[in-house]
């Protein structure tokens, strides 16, 4: 049995190595009196917006996020967690998950910034052969018109806290940073059936554009354009008189970085005055859906209807 003399020295040294522990420990894991919690996500996506033009459904929601191995990558200069780590859904536990739980350790007071976008990818390439480059200033976003198709979401929590109400849990909404392009329907008040043949698409688009991190805008530094143009031939897609033929089958969405005015040029056949043509000019702005809804008059004005 240990003497009071031995029970005191135990009990030194156990103040003692107590004492060094907590010393050892980082001034963040020390925060207020309160537990380290875990970093936890509340996601959700913007829809695309339309500017005098018909709504459509968004290429990309939370579910699809949910549903796609893909998930997004959350990036956080300075913070423990991974600079670029993709993020997927936990369906089992219901819970946005990065591989291994993350304690916030931050003191309540320290403001930390977020940035996360969709879709990821290791090697950073998206499925239709766009790429990006991650870095601290951004996503360096590479794409042409001809290769097109994948939606990008960026979203961002700047100034995130850590308190006692949220406990660690931040709150990003993606938005939809290109710009999208689309074809609706074409109602045909010629008097006679008319062909559409053929759907082009062209302009001065950017191949090169940074999504910057700290203005949550796209920047031009560094980027790059060139002429280019798209087309969907071969249609041959008779649409019958006083018919509304739905073309969004035929000729497919066209995402691309926002800036640029896009020349649309229709090729029509008809009977009696053989090929007629109709071109629009659609300014392609952020996050917004331009969708193209015609209307043929019986003196063969192609115009764009609401």
């Amino acid at each position: 049995m240990h003497n009071d003399k031995t029970m005191r020295h135990f009990a030194y040294i156990l103040t003692l190595l107590t004492t060094v522990l907590l010393a050892g420990c980082s001034i963040d894991e020390q925060q207020d009196g309160e537990s380290a919690q875990e970093l936890s996500l509340d996601i959700s996506v913007a829809p695309w917006q339309n500017e005098n033009l018909p709504m459509t459904r968004a290429t990309a929601t939370e579910e699809v996020l949910m549903a796609s191995n893909d998930g997004f990558g959350l990036y956080c200069a300075g913070f423990h967690l991974a600079n670029n780590t993709k993020v997927t859904w936990d369906a089992v536990n219901r819970r946005w998950y990065y591989g291994t739980p993350v304690l916030w350790k931050h003191n309540m007071d320290t403001k930390v910034n977020f940035h996360a976008y969709a879709p990821y990818d290791a090697d950073g390439t998206f499925a239709d052969a766009s790429s990006f480059t991650m870095t601290s200033e951004g996503l360096t976003f590479n794409t042409t018109i001809d290769k097109n198709s994948t939606d990008l979401l960026c979203g961002r929590a700047i100034n995130a806290q850590r308190t006692a109400t949220n406990k660690g849990k931040i709150t990003i909404t993606f938005q939809h940073v290109l710009a999208k392009l689309s074809f609706g329907t074409i109602t045909n008040n010629y008097g006679r059936t008319v062909t559409l043949q053929s759907i082009e698409v062209g302009g001065t688009f950017y191949t090169k554009r940074t999504w910057a991190m700290a203005t949550g805008e796209w920047s031009d530094t560094g980027a790059e354009s060139s002429e280019q143009s798209k087309t969907f031939s071969s249609l041959n897609q008779n649409i019958a008189e006083g018919a509304t033929a739905d073309i969004s089958s035929t000729a497919t969405d066209i995402m691309q970085m926002p800036g640029p005015t896009a020349n649309i040029t229709f090729t029509f056949s008809t009977t009696d005055f053989g090929t007629e043509t109709a071109t629009f000019q659609v300014l392609l702005e952020e996050g917004k859906n331009k969708i193209l809804n015609l209307t043929i008059t019986n003196n063969f004005e192609v115009v764009i209807t609401d």
